[in-house]
């Protein structure tokens, strides 16, 4: 155990058989950049927690405010539910001293070290998505809003989330960076941070070049920080936003967020229609001036705001959720068979930044006997939408964790963990001699694993396309990479005991690579082959990762 262990650890670096295949359709006349030697190392601790499989929750309404997040912070005159509202209410109230103490205070150490004790030993949290407005920013990323009189009340807050992101890396907890309220708004709604109720972002030249300006602050401030797993462009883009330029101006954000640093993860809303924020990632190939920095798409899924969701009973709503995403795990299965990256198309990862387990009033009314069943039904219908979003995404974040009324009952991710509705993967949750006893017997396998996934690709297409020439040495150096990575992100907790990694370097259980399309393009980046032949080591990589987490019981 111990030389296995020592072989893992040599897969992470500090930061100081095959399934039949097809070779993509479009790569034969595609034009590659030069081949060069591997850049490949192994997976870094940043890269395990940007890249592993995401269970965790949103912070809640702390940098910015919704009143039905935190009722008695809104002054009775306050005539709106947004951030704005607030600030006019309480100046007019309590005049300027008092609201901005009041701020502070509730901005001030958001999460004790008892709430981070809890997120890691009894939710085996691994994430927080951290919504912000641009108001949290410096004064100037607040000119010409309607947040310009007011910047002298957010002096402390761009410091209170550097020290909150700090805080976090000492737990070994990712945050994702959402910038959640956008000038003029990137949906009509209060927390966009005000009540105007349209989405002023789009087609506002002003609001756009502001809006692209605080992300590439964001992005330069941040960039250094260890456990950003990335930065969200905006948060629940309006329906139709696609129609008015919001995939152009994620273009023209991407281009500039490249030159300063192209390795980090960008989110982006998919405006309520994932099928189509798929077709755009598909769209952008990595191989040409498009790639740039690696792309992640947030969709929500919540089940009590559609009539069709009102009008089905709890267990209609819960059986439905078999068929969510059942169109991606239609194109990752195709990729696992294919090597569309290699091909050219852009990688598709999707996670659900937002979920809870609220159903409406009405759903409910379908229930005899509520009182006595409620609790088992919100129990199932949350063990099944974590269950459904661990196999076919790359992770999600309930919401919310802080909220006035703790714990906050199925809006609440402290109420349904310790419920048992919202439970994370169970390899989270493994004991230290579980991980290292599967560890062990996937290292006594992995030799004939690797033999007969390299035999099953040559005999197959010896069969299909007798005397082609191939590159089937390609597909054994993918796939030895990519056992080596799923390894490297299995056993990285365990290394994070053995060697401190302070408060987190405590936490059981094991990690995967959860963004493995984004994973797969980064590999294809460094592994230094290009050439017709490049799919061969696509397949032998995701081969490879997913021998491996057979062997382990992922």
């Amino acid at each position: 155990m111990k030389k296995l262990l020592q072989r893992a650890k040599s897969h992470i670096l500090s930061d100081s058989s095959a399934d039949t295949d097809t070779p993509p359709t479009n790569t034969s006349h595609q034009s590659y950049p030069t081949s060069h030697h591997s850049t490949i190392r192994p997976p870094t601790a940043r890269d395990i927690i940007r890249y592993r499989q995401h269970f965790g929750t949103n912070l809640g309404g702390i940098y910015v405010l919704e009143k039905w997040l935190f009722p008695s912070l809104f002054p009775d005159s306050c005539k709106g539910d947004s951030e704005l509202d607030y600030i006019l209410a309480s100046i007019q109230t309590h005049g300027i001293p008092q609201t901005l103490s009041t701020l502070s205070a509730h901005r001030s150490n958001p999460l004790t070290p008892t709430d981070l004790t809890w997120f890691l030993h009894t939710a085996h949290g691994t994430s927080i998505r951290l919504p912000i407005g641009y108001f949290s920013l410096p004064a100037q990323f607040s000119n010409r809003t309607p947040f310009a009189p007011y910047t002298h009340l957010y002096t402390p807050v761009w410091p209170s989330i550097l020290s909150l992101i700090r805080l976090l890396h000492t737990y070994q907890i990712g945050i994702l960076i959402d910038l959640h309220s956008l000038p003029g708004g990137a949906n009509p709604s209060p927390h966009s941070g005000t009540s105007s109720s349209t989405a002023s972002l789009w087609n506002n030249p002003q609001n756009l070049t502001l809006a692209k300006s605080a992300l590439l602050f964001l992005v330069s401030e941040l960039r250094s920080e260890e456990n950003i797993i990335g930065i969200q462009l905006c948060n629940e883009a309006a329906h139709g936003a696609a129609e008015r330029g919001m995939y152009s101006w994620y273009e023209d954000v991407l281009s500039s967020v490249n030159e300063i640093d192209p390795s980090m993860p960008i989110y982006i809303s998919d405006a309520w229609d994932v099928a189509e924020a798929v077709k755009w990632c598909r769209g952008r190939d990595w191989r040409g001036k498009e790639g740039g920095n690696p792309v992640v798409i947030d969709t929500h899924r919540y089940y009590t705001f559609s009539e069709k969701d009102r009008n089905r009973s709890p267990q209609e709503i819960i059986s439905g959720l078999a068929c969510e995403f059942g169109e991606l795990e239609k194109l990752i299965g195709k990729r696992a068979a294919g090597g569309e990256i290699a091909g050219g198309e852009g990688e598709v990862d999707v996670i659900v930044g937002e979920y809870s387990c609220v159903m409406d009033a009405q759903t409910w009314s379908h229930v005899p006997d509520l009182e006595r069943s409620k609790p088992e039904l919100v129990r199932e219908f949350g063990q099944t939408e974590c269950e459904r979003f661990e196999k076919a995404t790359a992770g999600a974040y309930f919401w919310t964790w802080k909220m006035q009324w703790m714990d906050g009952g199925e809006w609440g991710f402290v109420e349904q963990v310790e419920r048992g509705g919202v439970r994370a993967p169970g390899y989270m949750m493994w004991e230290e001699e579980v991980v290292k006893g599967k560890l062990e017997e996937a290292g006594r396998r992995r030799r004939e694993e690797g033999e007969r996934a390299k035999g099953g690709h040559e005999e197959f297409w010896m069969r299909r396309c007798p005397g082609k020439a191939f590159r089937h040495e390609w597909f054994g150096e993918g796939w030895e990479r990519g056992w080596e990575d799923g390894e490297g992100f299995f056993v990285g907790r365990v290394l994070g005991r053995r060697e401190g990694g302070g408060e987190g370097g405590r936490r059981k259980g094991a990690d995967r690579i959860g963004c493995l399309e984004g994973w797969v393009r980064k590999r294809l980046e460094e592994c230094g082959e290009r050439g017709e032949f490049l799919w061969e080591w696509e397949q032998g990589f995701r081969a490879g990762v997913k021998a491996f987490e057979k062997c382990v019981g992922l």
